[in-house]
């Protein structure tokens, strides 16, 4: 990772403002929720409409705009979709759609399990293909994301995720996502 930061000037500053963004996104905006919520595996529910939400608006679809990061240092603008059913408090199921623009030019379509450790950091994970040059590659997620609710069913999160992919190179995604539960 450190070398793909070197190589490329370009996204540096970027990748840095993304990684200070993300690591105290968490703790300040649990702050503002509740002491309760500094605990950041605590699962207990209380009567918040945050945590309500997903009785009411299981559905939640964001549109992600991101940087793929490979392990010899090319990068790329991605655009992807992401899709979640909530079934309980602590666990969704859904799928992602992205499309990594030049030089990869590759489509991935994952099915993706979101585990929410608290009412806004989750952990996504889950196996699905990456399609390169007519080949599909198997490949497997892991990542985190914290989101942050806004009013109207709205959602903001910054996210961070590790693809490993069969017989390839392995990928960094750092992405912004906007989603809206419904």
């Amino acid at each position: 990772m450190l070398k793909l930061l070197s190589t490329n000037e370009n996204v540096r500053p970027f990748f840095w403002l993304f990684l200070l963004l993300f690591l105290t996104a968490a703790p300040l905006h649990a702050g503002y929720q509740s002491d309760e919520a500094m605990n950041l595996f605590s699962r207990e529910d209380s009567e918040s409409e945050e945590t309500e939400r997903w009785k009411t608006s299981p559905h939640h679809l964001s549109i992600l705009q991101a940087w793929t990061f490979a392990e010899d240092g090319e990068n790329a603008f991605t655009l992807g979709l992401d899709y979640e059913y909530r079934l309980n408090s602590f666990l969704g199921l859904g799928g992602v759609l992205e499309y990594a623009f030049e030089p990869f030019d590759t489509t991935t379509v994952l099915a993706a399990a979101d585990l929410h450790l608290t009412d806004s950091f989750v952990i996504q994970t889950g196996p699905g293909f990456v399609m390169e040059e007519g080949e599909a590659l198997f490949t497997y997620r892991i990542g985190a994301l914290y989101e942050f609710e806004l009013p109207n069913n709205l959602s903001f999160s910054p996210q961070v995720f590790y693809d490993i992919v069969g017989e390839s190179e392995n990928e960094w995604i750092t992405a912004l996502a906007i989603g809206w539960s419904f």
